[in-house]
């Protein structure tokens, strides 16, 4: 709709929005007027039924949403849409209340009206008339806001809003003529007021309605004028095109007939030509040969005769080849291309197949469009390139590095796998020596096989090579002598490979065989130690409760434990290398594992050290063992430190990396995937590289005599390896060392745990325990703590032992206490042949070899209670107090 459109319906929207606004303030008046007692405001006289406080508010809504309404904005529709929903709801509540005669008491949810009458008339509540009237303005007002309406909405719209008007005005005469409809006896009236607010508000939808209807008119003759404004430019615009095009055709016209007449005269010329030229000559119409010279006959073999108007390319051209042929032809007697060169192989009349190479061209022949052209037949051509294109492909696109190489030596050819390999291009290194690439040091042994490659034909080595970077790297190498027809030596090929990373993965691989053997002996040792640590720490113990505090033998009593406890870190420094040590593996924040040893690492270095951490400013959640993981920071602080004796930085970085596949084949280490970064880096005197290969080889120091196991760096190995991440360090000597721990990240929140260790002993108890245990040591201080604290146990000393004593005293047996590793039966067998007799006996598994070790070779069960060895008398008795309590 237009400018001018818009304002000539400027005095309906006033006017409707005048009547929303009066029927809102006729019921704000009536508001006024029960919030004050005037009831002249509520009721316009005293003596008559005054407006209900349910239906002010509703006149004050529907008045808001009408204006909103007249905004035409969207928030207008939408607040309109809302308030007639509202309203609508109210006026069907009360509707439905008055109709079936319950009371839910609906004009009271607001204003507490009192219970007064006017005669026998109630005062305040909402007439049915009214509610009715309600509901007819609320619908209609509803779908005056609708976005989209459509002609059946807008009549339903005008009925509803005269409907509210003439029973608003009908009310109001009967108020004027003194016979107010429906007034006197005990029915509610509808109250003048609320008769004329619905007056004013059905008159407002209606004008409202009316100048819709009046801009949708105007909208329709526009769309219309504007219509037809078009069709007339596009006629126009069509007859100026059709007189262009007319004139053009009639000089294409004139221009067709010189055409022809040029053609009749060159085609005597043609045939001439034609018939005298070495090459296949022909003329392709409608799909057969409408001239083909003896040239081309002989070609394909076939006469002139059997060609012309009865074969067409169809028939010489072999059938994987002509959608190809086909295409061409198409093209060109279509005119999208008017010239063509390409080959094809086309097949005999003896069915041989050839190759042929066609220039043709579009013509015009006895008036319609025809394809002329020549074909030449490339067959030994073709294929002697064949042969020499597949052979230069394989050369150039082999990986390896192919030279080719004089008598004298000299290179003569370089393909592009010798340009990445050793960083010469082609121009760069033909025609210079082959020992520009040969270290010094092998030159000799490279001539020798010059020697030995003419003598025996080929020689194959692995030696060196030297990059154009000077580097060297080690290559595996064919040398082969070339000879000619004549049997005579021509020069020689050299095939070289770079087997960097293949020496680099054996070297890997020989050293993961050594840590595993290393790692299955020390996993035995720490197993077999952890029984004598298990006697001496237990024994120990019952020593110190039977000592009292100033017995001055119970100092010596706490270095033997103390020693104890040092022997029981150093099986798990043997475990955590051979990756059998036991892992409480929880979602843990790697930053927070940093700032929680930070102040015990500042200790450690002491103050000559400057320690700077600088962690992630985000989560960096991993699966991990807590204590295991300050142990690796630590060891390596304590290698930093050792690194340093005069001073310097010690920097903690934490962070995250992306390890793509191409990482991966690069380096030879880890997988794909994205990982927790932890960086330990030193200022101290750093390390060659032979040292730096050997430095996570068990009992491997550069520390003198007395300093350190060797087992350092090996268990931070052991340790990240069992986290399923990997380690790498990077050192110079003199430029300090960097340690880099990649563990993979996780989407798990941290665990929050609680120490769960008692500070006393817990109670003890009478009840009976079977305890099967082969190592006799083991077995009498198990006893012995048990009996102490008031079980009854019964020893046995393998498996066998345990299940005839078991039988023998079933009836009594409360708890199992077995070793999982033990002769003749194992305790995993112990426990499966106990269980057919009693499914529900409590059981209590013990080993020197951690839990992640015995369920991953399949000796235990994941979920059965498992305590590991050595295991002091607190944690014994507090385990088994725990299991019995069940």
């Amino acid at each position: 709709m237009t400018t001018q459109s818009n304002h000539s319906l400027i005095p309906f929207k006033f006017f409707s929005q005048l009547c929303g606004l009066i029927a809102a303030g006729l019921g704000v008046v009536a508001i006024v007027g029960w919030l004050t007692g005037w009831r002249i405001l509520s009721g316009i006289r005293t003596d008559y039924i005054p407006m209900a406080p349910n239906t002010a508010l509703s006149f004050i809504v529907l008045g808001i949403s009408l204006c909103a309404l007249l905004t035409e904005r969207k928030r207008g529709l939408t607040l309109s849409r809302i308030g007639a929903t509202v309203i609508f709801v109210l006026s069907l509540i009360r509707s439905t209340e008055i109709s079936v005669n319950i009371n839910l008491d609906v004009d009271r949810w607001i204003f507490q009206v009192p219970s007064e009458k006017l005669g026998l008339i109630p005062v305040g509540r909402m007439a049915l008339p009214t509610a009715l009237n309600f509901l007819f303005a609320s619908v209609a007002l509803f779908l005056a806001s609708s976005l989209k309406r459509r002609w059946s909405a807008d009549a339903l719209t005008r009925v509803l809003a005269g409907l509210t008007t003439f029973i608003g005005l009908a009310f109001c005469l009967g108020y004027i003529y003194g016979a107010p409809l429906l007034y006197g006896g005990t029915t509610i009236p509808m109250a003048l007021n609320t008769a004329l607010s619905f007056f004013v508000l059905g008159l407002g939808l209606v004008i409202n309605n009316a100048s819709h209807d009046i801009a949708e008119r105007k909208r329709d003759a526009e769309a219309l004028r504007k219509a037809h404004d078009e069709l007339e430019v596009r006629v126009a615009e069509r007859t100026a095109e059709l007189a262009k095009a007319n004139e053009a055709l009639r000089a294409e016209i004139i221009e067709r007939r010189h055409a022809e007449e040029a053609l009749r005269e060159s085609e005597n010329k043609f045939r001439d030509l034609a018939e005298k030229s070495i090459v296949g000559v022909y003329l392709i119409q409608d799909g057969v040969f409408r001239y083909a010279n003896s040239r081309l006959a002989e070609i394909f073999g076939y006469t002139i005769y059997e060609l012309i108007d009865k074969r067409g390319p169809e028939d010489l051209v072999l059938p994987e080849d002509w959608p190809i042929v086909e295409e061409n032809l198409r093209k060109r007697i279509s005119g999208e291309i008017e010239s063509i060169n390409y080959d094809f192989r086309g097949i005999t009349k003896d069915k041989e197949i050839i190759y042929v190479e066609v220039y043709g061209s579009k013509t015009v022949y006895r008036g319609r469009p025809a394809v002329i052209g020549t074909l030449l037949d490339i067959t030994e051509r073709n294929r002697a390139e064949e042969v020499r294109a597949f052979l230069a492909n394989i050369t150039e696109h082999a990986t390896d590095a192919i030279e080719g190489i004089d008598l004298d030596t000299n290179i003569v050819s370089w393909n592009r796998g010798a340009e990445m390999l050793f960083g010469y291009s082609a121009q760069e290194i033909i025609g210079r020596p082959h020992s520009l690439i040969v270290p010094k040091e092998a030159q000799e042994a490279c001539r020798e096989r010059f020697k030995k490659a003419t003598l025996e034909g080929s020689v194959r080595a692995e030696t060196g090579r030297i990059k154009k970077d000077g580097r060297g790297f080690p290559v595996e190498m064919t040398l082969t002598a070339l000879k000619d027809d004549r049997g005579e030596h021509t020069g020689f090929v050299c095939i070289t490979r770079d087997i960097t990373e293949r020496k680099k993965l054996e070297e890997q691989f020989r050293q993961a065989q050594k840590m595993e053997a290393i790692g299955q002996l020390a996993g035995g040792i720490a197993h077999d130690f952890n029984n004598i640590l298990n006697a001496i720490i237990g024994f120990g113990n019952l020593i110190e409760m039977n000592t009292r505090e100033d017995d001055p033998n119970r100092a010596y009593l706490k270095e033997i434990l103390d020693a104890g406890e040092r022997g029981s870190h150093l099986t798990q420094s043997l475990l955590a290398f051979s990756r059998k040590q036991i892992r409480d593996l929880k979602p843990q924040n790697l930053n927070e594992i940093i700032k929680g040893v930070e102040k015990f690492l500042m200790r450690i270095i002491g103050e000559d050290i400057e320690l700077k951490t600088e962690l992630l400013d985000k989560d960096l959640t991993v699966l991990a063992d807590r204590g295991q993981i300050e142990q690796i920071v630590m060891n390596l602080a304590t290698n930093a430190r050792d690194a340093m004796p005069v001073g310097g930085d010690l920097i903690i970085e934490t962070g995250t990396i992306q390890i793509d596949e191409e990482y991966v084949k690069k380096h030879g280490y880890g997988e794909a995937g994205i990982y927790a970064l932890l960086s330990v880096t030193d200022s101290g005197s750093g390390m060659d590289e032979k040292t730096r290969q050997r430095i996570f080889e068990p009992f491997f120091t550069t520390k003198e005599l007395g300093r350190g196991t060797g087992l350092g760096l090996a268990m931070v190995y052991g340790i990240v390896k069992q986290h399923d991440g990997f380690i790498n360090v990077y050192s110079e000597p003199q430029k300090g060392t960097t340690f880099k721990i990649y563990l993979p990240l996780i989407e798990s929140e941290v665990e929050k745990t609680a120490s769960t260790m008692p500070a006393a002993y817990p109670e003890g108890g009478t009840e009976t325990v079977l305890v099967a245990e082969d190592d006799q040591a083991v077995r009498k201080l198990t006893r012995d703590i048990l009996e102490r604290f008031g079980y009854r146990v019964i020893a046995a000393e393998d498996g066998e032992d345990a299940i005839e004593k078991f039988m023998e005293n079933k009836e009594d047996i409360q708890l199992l206490l077995l070793d999982v590793i033990m002769p003749k039966k194992n305790g995993k067998e112990v426990y499966e042949e106990i269980k057919k007799i009693n499914p529900g006996i409590k059981t209590l598994f013990l080993s020197g070899y951690t839990a992640n070790l015995i369920h991953k070779k399949g000796i235990l069960e994941e979920g059965l209670d498992f305590i590991l060895k050595p295991v002091s008398p607190k944690e014994l008795l507090r385990k088994v107090r725990e299991m019995l309590d069940r």
